[in-house]
């Protein structure tokens, strides 16, 4: 088997039918966009996690691999190497999915389920007509299905990654303090759309302000202030993840300094992982390095978390990550480390792990040790 040095299968297929195994499971039905999108490569026009019309796939065990689509998409779904079925009206898709569980054999044993959005009704229909199916949640192994990254899959969070960074760097150079926390984020968004992103997932500003997070309100932004831009923005649906401090004004020296030596540990946290390597040793490290920075690292702030078509991908780097969870090859990960002295601070970066080195995709700028509003980058 092709595996990475972090045991992970390479290949979207051996992966998952590694974890039908490893979980104990017949068949998986994945009912999110991601997921769907995922395992079949078809994506449908609409929004919010869960796909129109209620589509599946369906990957069991004995190697059937087959998407359940609305018939208003076979054009899509034709897209895909998995088998398809459609669901032609006026058949219902939930009477769809039990004629395909039926004609596949699938009336007993255990089929793994994302059971923080399969809708109840869904649920309750499948255990009334196979009493002898077990669900099972299998939200966070889908979640983990994804760490490993294709080609392709990199360059859109890579283009992303670029886009959100020269977004940012347009942003910041057109910035003025008196203009409100509203006409920035405006600002921020067309400079971001217009350097490549196809959408703004989220903007968050003054993170540790108390007062506000991801609302924009009319509120100036005043000499002297700092802005925590936390913002992730998407091409094909993968998310970039990027966090900058920007100063309106002049700030104390310390802070510029917290600041500098708070980037050089990220950027060195971010060079050092390297496939295989316990995602607690990373913290560990990270911990050592900003000790040795005299950084006061936010306790309650965990280091980072795999990226892709969604934010957080699992692989959550921490204190408490499980000891035997390790970095795959050919990964991304975003990792946002924050001190609370001499006050809150947080940067972000999107990195991609290989075995041949890794590529910082946010970071392709110099960056100053904190740029001001206005400041031509």
């Amino acid at each position: 088997m092709n595996e990475t040095t972090g045991s992970v299968p390479l290949s979207r297929e051996e992966r998952t039918d590694a974890m039908l195994e490893k979980e104990g499971l017949d068949a998986i039905l994945a009912s999110t966009r991601a997921s769907i999108r995922h395992l079949s490569g078809v994506d449908y026009p609409g929004v919010g996690l869960v796909s129109d019309e209620r589509s599946f796939v369906l990957w069991t065990r004995d190697g059937k691999r087959t998407l359940l689509a609305p018939g208003w998409g076979a054009d899509h779904a034709n897209q895909t190497s998995l088998d398809v079925s459609l669901c032609v009206h006026p058949q219902e898709p939930i009477d769809h999915l039990i004629e395909v569980l039926g004609n596949q054999g699938l009336r007993e044993g255990a089929v793994g389920i994302e059971s923080e959005f399969l809708a109840t009704a869904v649920a309750d229909r499948v255990r009334t007509e196979f009493p002898g199916i077990r669900l099972m949640g299998v939200d966070k192994a889908l979640l983990r299905n994804r760490i490993v990254k294709s080609p392709d899959e990199v360059e859109k969070i890579r283009k992303a990654c670029h886009a959100a960074e020269l977004g940012m760097i347009q942003a910041i150079g057109e910035g003025r303090t008196g203009m409100t926390d509203r006409e920035f984020a405006d600002l921020l968004s067309e400079a971001v759309l217009a350097n490549g992103a196809e959408a703004m997932a989220w903007i968050a500003f003054r993170w540790g302000d108390g007062e506000q997070r991801m609302s924009m309100i009319d509120r100036p932004i005043q000499d002297g202030e700092l802005i925590n831009i936390e913002m992730g923005c998407s091409i094909d649906g993968y998310h970039a993840d990027v966090q900058r401090m920007v100063s309106a004004g002049s700030v104390s020296d310390e802070i510029v300094d917290t600041n500098r030596r708070l980037g050089a540990v990220l950027k060195r946290s971010l060079q050092a992982m390297k496939p295989g390597t316990p995602l607690v040793e990373i913290q560990a490290k990270f911990d050592e390095d900003a000790r040795r920075e005299n950084l006061d690292v936010w306790d309650v702030f965990f280091l980072g978390h795999g990226i892709g078509l969604d934010p957080h991908e699992d692989y959550l780097i921490w204190a408490e990550a499980e000891p035997d969870l390790l970095v795959p090859d050919q990964s991304t990960f975003a990792l946002e480390p924050a001190v609370d002295k001499p006050t809150i601070l947080s940067l972000e970066d999107t990195v991609y792990v290989t075995e041949g080195g890794n590529e910082i995709l946010s970071c392709q700028r110099e960056w100053p040790d904190l740029p001001q509003l206005g400041q031509k980058l």
